[in-house]
């Protein structure tokens, strides 16, 4: 191998090695990630498809949280200079999800959710209007089916950052704002993964019925 091929190996970021010190709480190395993926997810910000339908800030945000899932559990043995597409592609993958989730929404839905203030706190007692009948409310259905073995069955079946942002707001009583300082996101994103979640669990309570 030659001395320049020698000196290129030696200047790949140390990727698997920072996502495993990252996996076991080292702060250092996954501010250094943060550092590292910020081309990546900048790039994905200003991608046009993606823009058409996600302000910038939402797809910042949506793309640096898939990526840091994704470092903070990964086992693989990937080449570190392989990490970045590797990381493309997750990301990727994340936003197409989220697109069609959004372009779901709005052929089926009636509301215009855009229309809710990012400072809004009317997570705590605001409702989303979904054409459903009067007091079957994703909320009403998640608050009256609280104890039942049903809505805790329907609850595992959601992704980890849609239990988390339910629990977040009906346990805890956290508003939409709250929720997204903690997340390092738009309260917007907030209140998408939220929307997504009542979705899916009125969904499966009806599909156990």
């Amino acid at each position: 191998m030659s001395d320049n091929q020698n000196e290129k190996e030696e200047n790949v970021f140390p990727w698997k090695e920072k996502m495993r010190q990252a996996g076991q709480g080292d702060t250092g190395s996954v501010l250094e990630l943060c550092e590292e993926i910020r081309p990546i997810v900048e790039g994905f910000s200003r991608n046009g498809m993606f823009r058409s339908l996600f302000s910038a800030e939402d797809t910042r945000s949506m793309a640096s949280l898939a990526a840091l899932e994704f470092m903070m559990g990964y086992e693989g043995d990937t080449p570190d200079r392989e990490i970045p597409y590797l990381l493309r592609r997750v990301i990727r993958c994340r936003l197409y999800d989220e697109a069609r989730r959004l372009q779901t929404r709005q052929r089926y839905e009636v509301p215009d959710t855009s229309q809710v203030s990012e400072d809004n706190d009317g997570d705590k007692g605001h409702s989303f209007q979904t054409g459903w009948q009067d007091g079957e409310t994703p909320e009403t259905l998640l608050l009256s089916a609280e104890r039942s073995s049903r809505i805790q069955n329907a609850l595992k079946m959601l992704n980890p950052k849609e239990q988390e942002v339910l629990r977040a707001i009906y346990a805890e009583n956290k508003s939409s704002s709250e929720i997204a300082r903690q997340w390092h996101c738009t309260s917007r994103y907030v209140i998408m993964v939220k929307h997504n979640a009542l979705n899916k669990l009125k969904i499966l309570l009806k599909d156990s019925d």
